[in-house]
Protein backbone atom coordinates (compact mmCIF):
# COMPACT_ATOMS: atom_id res chain seq x y z
CA UNK A 1 0.00 0.00 0.00
CA UNK A 2 1.40 3.69 -1.33
CA UNK A 3 2.51 5.22 2.16
CA UNK A 4 0.26 9.05 2.76
CA UNK A 5 2.27 11.87 1.40
CA UNK A 6 3.15 14.12 4.33
CA UNK A 7 1.15 17.50 4.00
CA UNK A 8 3.18 20.45 5.80
CA UNK A 9 2.65 21.27 9.46
CA UNK A 10 4.58 23.33 12.38
CA UNK A 11 6.91 25.85 12.12
CA UNK A 12 8.79 26.89 9.32
CA UNK A 13 11.76 29.61 9.50
CA UNK A 14 12.67 31.43 6.51
CA UNK A 15 13.82 34.57 4.38
CA UNK A 16 12.03 36.48 1.79
CA UNK A 17 14.45 38.09 -0.58
CA UNK A 18 13.96 42.04 -1.02
CA UNK A 19 15.24 43.39 -4.73
CA UNK A 20 17.79 45.96 -3.75
CA UNK A 21 17.26 45.52 0.08
CA UNK A 22 18.41 43.48 2.98
CA UNK A 23 16.08 39.93 2.98
CA UNK A 24 13.31 39.96 5.51
CA UNK A 25 13.36 37.20 8.38
CA UNK A 26 10.14 35.52 8.12
CA UNK A 27 8.25 32.32 10.40
CA UNK A 28 5.31 30.57 8.79
CA UNK A 29 2.98 28.35 11.45
CA UNK A 30 0.61 25.77 9.41
CA UNK A 31 -1.86 24.52 11.86
CA UNK A 32 -5.09 22.68 11.80
CA UNK A 33 -7.01 21.44 8.78
CA UNK A 34 -10.36 23.38 8.04
CA UNK A 35 -13.34 21.01 7.71
CA UNK A 36 -14.29 23.14 4.55
CA UNK A 37 -12.35 24.93 2.01
CA UNK A 38 -13.39 28.35 1.03
CA UNK A 39 -14.30 29.33 -2.60
CA UNK A 40 -11.83 32.29 -2.21
CA UNK A 41 -8.70 29.59 -1.77
CA UNK A 42 -10.70 27.62 -5.19
CA UNK A 43 -10.26 30.80 -6.61
CA UNK A 44 -6.43 31.19 -5.83
CA UNK A 45 -5.81 27.54 -7.30
CA UNK A 46 -7.53 28.54 -10.73
CA UNK A 47 -5.36 31.89 -10.82
CA UNK A 48 -2.07 30.29 -10.19
CA UNK A 49 -3.19 27.14 -12.66
CA UNK A 50 -3.16 24.94 -9.98
CA UNK A 51 -5.79 21.75 -9.16
CA UNK A 52 -8.56 22.45 -6.87
CA UNK A 53 -6.95 21.95 -3.27
CA UNK A 54 -6.98 18.74 -1.21
CA UNK A 55 -6.64 20.69 1.86
CA UNK A 56 -6.67 23.55 3.48
CA UNK A 57 -5.38 24.40 7.00
CA UNK A 58 -5.14 27.42 8.80
CA UNK A 59 -2.04 28.96 10.05
CA UNK A 60 0.20 32.28 10.38
CA UNK A 61 2.76 34.66 8.65
CA UNK A 62 5.05 36.68 10.85
CA UNK A 63 7.64 39.19 10.14
CA UNK A 64 8.79 41.08 13.11
CA UNK A 65 10.71 43.74 10.69
CA UNK A 66 7.42 44.88 9.28
CA UNK A 67 5.69 44.19 12.47
CA UNK A 68 3.28 41.96 11.14
CA UNK A 69 1.81 39.29 12.78
CA UNK A 70 -1.12 37.57 9.90
CA UNK A 71 -3.91 35.13 10.40
CA UNK A 72 -3.17 33.10 6.79
CA UNK A 73 -4.85 30.05 4.97
CA UNK A 74 -2.67 27.47 3.56
CA UNK A 75 -4.03 25.18 0.59
CA UNK A 76 -2.32 22.59 -1.36
CA UNK A 77 -2.32 19.67 -4.03
CA UNK A 78 0.59 17.60 -4.55
CA UNK A 79 3.53 19.67 -3.87
CA UNK A 80 1.91 22.58 -4.88
CA UNK A 81 1.36 25.31 -1.63
CA UNK A 82 -0.74 28.18 -2.04
CA UNK A 83 -1.02 30.65 0.87
CA UNK A 84 -3.40 33.79 1.42
CA UNK A 85 -5.02 36.00 4.43
CA UNK A 86 -8.96 36.02 3.98
CA UNK A 87 -9.28 39.76 6.38
CA UNK A 88 -6.23 41.13 4.53
CA UNK A 89 -5.74 40.82 0.86
CA UNK A 90 -2.83 43.07 0.44
CA UNK A 91 -0.80 40.44 2.11
CA UNK A 92 -1.08 39.22 -1.13
CA UNK A 93 -0.72 35.18 -2.81
CA UNK A 94 1.92 33.24 -2.05
CA UNK A 95 2.73 29.99 -4.01
CA UNK A 96 5.02 27.46 -2.65
CA UNK A 97 6.73 23.92 -3.67
CA UNK A 98 6.81 21.57 -0.44
CA UNK A 99 9.83 19.39 -0.24
CA UNK A 100 8.41 16.29 2.25
CA UNK A 101 12.17 14.96 2.58
CA UNK A 102 13.84 18.39 3.30
CA UNK A 103 10.55 19.76 4.91
CA UNK A 104 10.99 23.24 3.00
CA UNK A 105 8.72 25.54 1.27
CA UNK A 106 10.56 27.37 -1.41
CA UNK A 107 8.30 29.74 -3.43
CA UNK A 108 7.57 33.38 -4.47
CA UNK A 109 4.46 35.50 -5.12
CA UNK A 110 1.61 34.78 -7.72
CA UNK A 111 4.01 35.29 -10.97
CA UNK A 112 6.69 32.79 -9.55
CA UNK A 113 7.08 29.38 -11.61
CA UNK A 114 8.38 26.61 -9.84
CA UNK A 115 11.36 26.35 -12.10
CA UNK A 116 12.47 29.82 -10.94
CA UNK A 117 14.86 30.82 -8.66
CA UNK A 118 12.67 31.29 -5.10
CA UNK A 119 12.16 34.60 -3.67
CA UNK A 120 10.81 32.76 -0.89
CA UNK A 121 12.58 29.97 1.18
CA UNK A 122 11.70 28.44 5.00
CA UNK A 123 12.41 25.46 6.67
CA UNK A 124 10.60 23.44 9.42
CA UNK A 125 12.26 24.18 12.60
CA UNK A 126 10.70 22.19 15.92
CA UNK A 127 12.14 24.48 17.77
CA UNK A 128 10.55 27.75 16.81
CA UNK A 129 7.23 29.23 17.93
CA UNK A 130 5.20 31.37 16.20
CA UNK A 131 3.07 33.04 19.30
CA UNK A 132 1.41 36.54 20.11
CA UNK A 133 2.37 37.99 22.92
CA UNK A 134 0.12 40.93 22.93
CA UNK A 135 2.47 43.10 22.37
CA UNK A 136 3.40 44.82 18.94
CA UNK A 137 6.95 44.22 17.65
CA UNK A 138 8.71 47.39 16.66
CA UNK A 139 8.47 48.28 13.14
CA UNK A 140 11.36 47.85 11.11
CA UNK A 141 12.18 51.43 10.76
CA UNK A 142 15.54 53.10 11.13
CA UNK A 143 14.12 56.53 11.48
CA UNK A 144 12.38 55.21 14.86
CA UNK A 145 15.69 54.09 16.52
CA UNK A 146 15.92 56.33 19.61
CA UNK A 147 19.20 55.08 21.08
CA UNK A 148 22.33 57.13 20.41
CA UNK A 149 24.46 53.72 20.23
CA UNK A 150 22.88 52.77 16.95
CA UNK A 151 23.28 56.20 15.19
CA UNK A 152 26.42 55.08 13.06
CA UNK A 153 24.65 52.23 11.95
CA UNK A 154 21.64 54.19 11.24
CA UNK A 155 20.79 55.63 7.95
CA UNK A 156 18.66 58.41 9.59
CA UNK A 157 21.81 59.72 11.46
CA UNK A 158 22.22 62.38 9.12
CA UNK A 159 18.69 63.97 9.94
CA UNK A 160 19.87 64.86 12.74
CA UNK A 161 19.04 68.90 14.11
CA UNK A 162 21.78 71.95 14.88
CA UNK A 163 21.49 70.38 18.42
CA UNK A 164 22.57 66.86 17.30
CA UNK A 165 18.61 65.64 18.17
CA UNK A 166 16.86 64.00 15.60
CA UNK A 167 15.38 66.40 12.97
CA UNK A 168 11.47 67.20 13.63
CA UNK A 169 10.82 64.61 10.32
CA UNK A 170 12.20 62.28 12.30
CA UNK A 171 10.33 63.34 15.19
CA UNK A 172 7.31 62.59 13.00
CA UNK A 173 8.65 59.61 12.00
CA UNK A 174 9.03 58.16 15.58
CA UNK A 175 5.48 59.82 16.58
CA UNK A 176 6.97 61.54 19.03
CA UNK A 177 4.40 64.70 19.25
CA UNK A 178 5.22 65.73 22.60
CA UNK A 179 8.73 66.95 21.63
CA UNK A 180 7.79 67.82 17.96
CA UNK A 181 5.58 70.56 19.10
CA UNK A 182 8.48 71.91 21.42
CA UNK A 183 10.86 72.37 17.88
CA UNK A 184 8.00 73.26 15.88
CA UNK A 185 7.97 77.00 16.17
CA UNK A 186 8.52 78.52 12.32
CA UNK A 187 5.59 77.51 9.19
CA UNK A 188 7.99 76.54 6.49
CA UNK A 189 6.18 75.48 3.26
CA UNK A 190 9.09 72.61 2.15
CA UNK A 191 9.96 71.57 5.67
CA UNK A 192 6.58 71.69 6.53
CA UNK A 193 6.10 68.97 3.64
CA UNK A 194 8.35 66.71 4.32
CA UNK A 195 7.62 66.45 7.90
CA UNK A 196 4.09 65.94 7.27
CA UNK A 197 5.44 63.25 4.71
CA UNK A 198 7.07 61.38 7.65
CA UNK A 199 4.40 60.98 9.24
CA UNK A 200 1.69 60.07 6.96
CA UNK A 201 4.29 57.12 6.14
CA UNK A 202 4.54 55.98 9.39
CA UNK A 203 1.27 56.33 10.47
CA UNK A 204 0.93 58.52 13.38
CA UNK A 205 -2.80 60.51 13.17
CA UNK A 206 -1.80 62.47 15.78
CA UNK A 207 1.04 64.11 14.02
CA UNK A 208 -0.61 64.49 10.59
CA UNK A 209 -3.45 66.21 12.67
CA UNK A 210 -1.18 68.58 14.38
CA UNK A 211 0.74 69.41 11.04
CA UNK A 212 -2.37 69.86 9.28
CA UNK A 213 -3.62 72.23 11.75
CA UNK A 214 -0.46 74.39 11.27
CA UNK A 215 -0.90 74.82 7.73
CA UNK A 216 -2.19 72.42 4.21
CA UNK A 217 0.01 69.43 2.65
CA UNK A 218 0.27 68.56 -0.73
CA UNK A 219 -1.86 65.81 -2.61
CA UNK A 220 1.35 64.16 -2.33
CA UNK A 221 0.84 63.30 0.88
CA UNK A 222 -2.45 60.60 -0.06
CA UNK A 223 0.28 58.17 -1.36
CA UNK A 224 2.61 58.49 1.32
CA UNK A 225 -0.56 58.02 3.86
CA UNK A 226 -1.54 54.76 1.58
CA UNK A 227 1.46 53.35 1.15
CA UNK A 228 1.90 52.78 4.97
CA UNK A 229 1.98 49.54 6.79
CA UNK A 230 -1.50 49.60 8.30
CA UNK A 231 -4.46 50.22 6.28
CA UNK A 232 -6.42 51.40 9.40
CA UNK A 233 -4.48 54.13 10.11
CA UNK A 234 -3.64 55.41 6.23
CA UNK A 235 -7.24 55.54 5.90
CA UNK A 236 -7.47 57.85 9.51
CA UNK A 237 -4.47 59.79 7.71
CA UNK A 238 -6.32 60.30 3.86
CA UNK A 239 -10.18 61.43 5.88
CA UNK A 240 -7.59 64.16 7.90
CA UNK A 241 -6.21 65.04 4.48
CA UNK A 242 -9.66 65.13 2.59
CA UNK A 243 -10.28 68.23 5.01
CA UNK A 244 -7.50 70.39 3.86
CA UNK A 245 -6.56 68.97 -0.16
CA UNK A 246 -9.29 68.11 -2.58
CA UNK A 247 -8.58 64.68 -3.72
CA UNK A 248 -8.64 63.28 -6.83
CA UNK A 249 -9.64 60.23 -8.92
CA UNK A 250 -6.60 58.87 -9.23
CA UNK A 251 -5.93 58.77 -5.68
CA UNK A 252 -9.19 56.59 -5.47
CA UNK A 253 -7.58 54.58 -7.94
CA UNK A 254 -4.28 54.29 -6.07
CA UNK A 255 -6.78 53.07 -3.00
CA UNK A 256 -8.22 50.93 -4.55
CA UNK A 257 -5.16 49.21 -5.84
CA UNK A 258 -3.21 49.38 -2.62
CA UNK A 259 -6.60 46.80 -1.53
CA UNK A 260 -6.97 49.70 1.15
CA UNK A 261 -10.93 49.55 1.72
CA UNK A 262 -11.11 51.50 4.53
CA UNK A 263 -9.58 54.54 2.74
CA UNK A 264 -11.82 54.04 -0.50
CA UNK A 265 -14.54 54.23 2.03
CA UNK A 266 -13.76 57.01 3.87
CA UNK A 267 -12.94 59.01 -0.05
CA UNK A 268 -16.47 57.78 -0.82
CA UNK A 269 -17.77 59.55 2.19
CA UNK A 270 -19.00 64.02 1.96
CA UNK A 271 -17.60 65.83 0.80
CA UNK A 272 -17.79 64.94 -2.77
CA UNK A 273 -14.06 63.45 -4.08
CA UNK A 274 -13.69 65.28 -7.41
CA UNK A 275 -14.02 63.16 -10.50
CA UNK A 276 -15.54 59.75 -10.62
CA UNK A 277 -14.87 56.17 -9.07
CA UNK A 278 -14.32 54.69 -12.23
CA UNK A 279 -11.05 54.23 -12.63
CA UNK A 280 -10.93 53.26 -8.50
CA UNK A 281 -13.64 50.22 -9.66
CA UNK A 282 -10.61 49.43 -12.86
CA UNK A 283 -7.54 49.69 -10.28
CA UNK A 284 -9.62 47.09 -7.77
CA UNK A 285 -10.47 44.87 -10.86
CA UNK A 286 -7.16 44.69 -12.21
CA UNK A 287 -5.30 43.77 -9.11
CA UNK A 288 -7.95 41.24 -7.75
CA UNK A 289 -9.24 43.31 -4.89
CA UNK A 290 -12.89 41.59 -4.89
CA UNK A 291 -14.09 43.33 -1.53
CA UNK A 292 -13.75 46.67 -2.92
CA UNK A 293 -14.93 46.04 -5.92
CA UNK A 294 -18.10 44.78 -4.51
CA UNK A 295 -18.23 47.86 -2.16
CA UNK A 296 -17.82 50.38 -5.29
CA UNK A 297 -20.71 48.55 -6.96
CA UNK A 298 -22.97 48.57 -4.12
CA UNK A 299 -22.19 52.46 -4.50
CA UNK A 300 -23.44 52.70 -7.74
CA UNK A 301 -20.44 53.18 -9.58
CA UNK A 302 -20.70 52.62 -13.35
CA UNK A 303 -19.68 48.39 -13.99
CA UNK A 304 -19.00 49.40 -17.90
CA UNK A 305 -17.25 52.79 -17.95
CA UNK A 306 -13.40 52.00 -18.15
CA UNK A 307 -14.15 48.00 -19.05
CA UNK A 308 -13.28 47.11 -15.36
CA UNK A 309 -14.60 43.26 -16.66
CA UNK A 310 -11.62 43.06 -19.63
CA UNK A 311 -9.06 44.27 -17.16
CA UNK A 312 -9.91 41.64 -14.69
CA UNK A 313 -9.36 39.45 -17.43
CA UNK A 314 -5.93 40.51 -18.58
CA UNK A 315 -5.34 39.57 -15.04
CA UNK A 316 -6.64 36.59 -14.68
CA UNK A 317 -8.73 37.78 -11.61
CA UNK A 318 -10.92 35.08 -11.03
CA UNK A 319 -13.45 36.09 -8.35
CA UNK A 320 -13.77 39.82 -10.30
CA UNK A 321 -14.68 37.87 -13.50
CA UNK A 322 -17.64 36.35 -11.65
CA UNK A 323 -18.59 39.56 -9.38
CA UNK A 324 -18.48 41.94 -12.83
CA UNK A 325 -19.89 39.71 -15.31
CA UNK A 326 -23.14 39.18 -13.84
CA UNK A 327 -23.74 43.32 -14.52
CA UNK A 328 -21.98 43.52 -18.04
CA UNK A 329 -21.72 42.53 -21.63
CA UNK A 330 -19.54 39.90 -21.09
CA UNK A 331 -18.38 39.73 -24.84
CA UNK A 332 -18.46 43.18 -25.37
CA UNK A 333 -15.48 44.20 -27.70
CA UNK A 334 -13.24 47.41 -26.60
CA UNK A 335 -11.75 49.97 -28.62
CA UNK A 336 -8.91 47.47 -30.23
CA UNK A 337 -11.89 44.69 -31.34
CA UNK A 338 -10.72 42.30 -28.69
CA UNK A 339 -13.24 40.55 -26.11
CA UNK A 340 -12.31 39.84 -22.55
CA UNK A 341 -12.08 35.82 -23.36
CA UNK A 342 -9.68 36.95 -26.29
CA UNK A 343 -7.61 38.47 -23.09
CA UNK A 344 -7.52 35.41 -21.27
CA UNK A 345 -5.76 33.62 -23.95
CA UNK A 346 -3.73 36.74 -25.04
CA UNK A 347 -2.06 36.92 -21.13
CA UNK A 348 -1.82 33.30 -20.37
CA UNK A 349 -4.90 32.74 -18.89
CA UNK A 350 -6.18 29.53 -20.57
CA UNK A 351 -6.49 27.81 -17.38
CA UNK A 352 -9.60 29.52 -16.92
CA UNK A 353 -11.42 29.22 -19.86
CA UNK A 354 -13.65 26.63 -18.69
CA UNK A 355 -14.91 29.18 -15.75
CA UNK A 356 -15.02 32.18 -18.43
CA UNK A 357 -17.71 29.49 -20.24
CA UNK A 358 -19.68 29.38 -17.83
CA UNK A 359 -20.28 32.82 -17.06
CA UNK A 360 -20.39 33.38 -20.70
CA UNK A 361 -23.55 31.38 -20.76
CA UNK A 362 -24.89 33.02 -17.38
CA UNK A 363 -24.46 36.13 -19.26
CA UNK A 364 -26.23 35.36 -22.68
CA UNK A 365 -29.29 33.18 -20.93
CA UNK A 366 -29.82 37.13 -18.96
CA UNK A 367 -29.83 38.50 -22.82
CA UNK A 368 -31.80 35.92 -24.00
CA UNK A 369 -34.26 36.57 -20.41
CA UNK A 370 -34.08 40.37 -20.66
CA UNK A 371 -35.13 40.21 -24.42
CA UNK A 372 -38.32 38.18 -23.49
CA UNK A 373 -39.39 40.70 -21.13
CA UNK A 374 -38.74 43.58 -24.01
CA UNK A 375 -40.84 41.75 -26.02
CA UNK A 376 -43.51 40.71 -23.48
CA UNK A 377 -43.48 44.62 -22.55
CA UNK A 378 -43.91 45.50 -25.89
CA UNK A 379 -46.99 43.37 -26.73
CA UNK A 380 -48.10 44.88 -23.64
CA UNK A 381 -47.86 48.73 -24.82
CA UNK A 382 -49.33 47.24 -27.51
CA UNK A 383 -52.62 45.83 -26.41
CA UNK A 384 -53.10 48.92 -23.58
CA UNK A 385 -52.82 50.75 -26.63
CA UNK A 386 -55.69 48.77 -28.52
CA UNK A 387 -57.61 48.79 -25.14
CA UNK A 388 -57.81 52.64 -24.81
CA UNK A 389 -58.95 53.47 -28.48
CA UNK A 390 -62.29 51.06 -28.63
CA UNK A 391 -62.73 51.79 -24.80
CA UNK A 392 -62.76 56.02 -26.31
CA UNK A 393 -64.88 54.75 -29.16
CA UNK A 394 -67.48 52.12 -27.39
CA UNK A 395 -68.08 55.47 -25.04
CA UNK A 396 -67.96 57.96 -28.46
CA UNK A 397 -70.87 55.35 -29.58
CA UNK A 398 -72.73 55.27 -26.69
CA UNK A 399 -72.71 58.80 -26.14
CA UNK A 400 -74.30 59.56 -29.45
CA UNK A 401 -77.05 57.15 -28.52
CA UNK A 402 -75.73 53.81 -29.75
CA UNK A 403 -77.03 51.63 -26.50
CA UNK A 404 -75.99 48.39 -28.43
CA UNK A 405 -72.34 49.14 -29.62
CA UNK A 406 -69.80 46.67 -27.98
CA UNK A 407 -66.02 45.74 -28.63
CA UNK A 408 -65.10 43.85 -31.63
CA UNK A 409 -64.97 40.56 -30.45
CA UNK A 410 -61.11 39.99 -31.18
CA UNK A 411 -60.10 43.00 -29.74
CA UNK A 412 -61.53 42.32 -26.82
CA UNK A 413 -59.11 41.99 -23.64
CA UNK A 414 -57.19 39.28 -23.67
CA UNK A 415 -53.98 38.06 -21.53
CA UNK A 416 -50.75 38.46 -22.20
CA UNK A 417 -48.27 35.19 -21.72
CA UNK A 418 -45.84 36.67 -19.55
CA UNK A 419 -42.37 35.44 -21.12
CA UNK A 420 -40.27 37.36 -19.21
CA UNK A 421 -40.32 34.58 -16.63
CA UNK A 422 -40.79 31.98 -18.84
Amino acid sequence: MAKEKELPKGHFVGTIEQEGDAPLKVKYLIQEECIETPPEVRDVHAELSLDDPLWTKTGKCVIDQLNLNEEVLFSGCGDHVAMMSLTNPSLGILHFIYDASKKTLRGGDEFWEPDSPPSVKAKWDRDEVCEDSGEKSQSFDVRTKASTDSRLLNPAASMMGPDDGPSKSVLAARGNLAVLKKHYLIYDKKEHNDILSAACTAGHVDVAEFLLSKGPGILDHYYDALDGRNNARGAAIVKLLKEKIPCTEEVAAYASSANNILAVKTLMEYPPMQGSFSPALVAAAKNGNTAIVQYLLEQNVDPHEGLPFHQACKSGRLSVMRVIGKLVDCEEKDDDGRTPAEYLRIYGHDHLQEDMAVILEEDRQRKRKEQRRITFQENLNKLNTQQAFWKQALEKAHATGQKNAQLPENENPGMVKDEATS
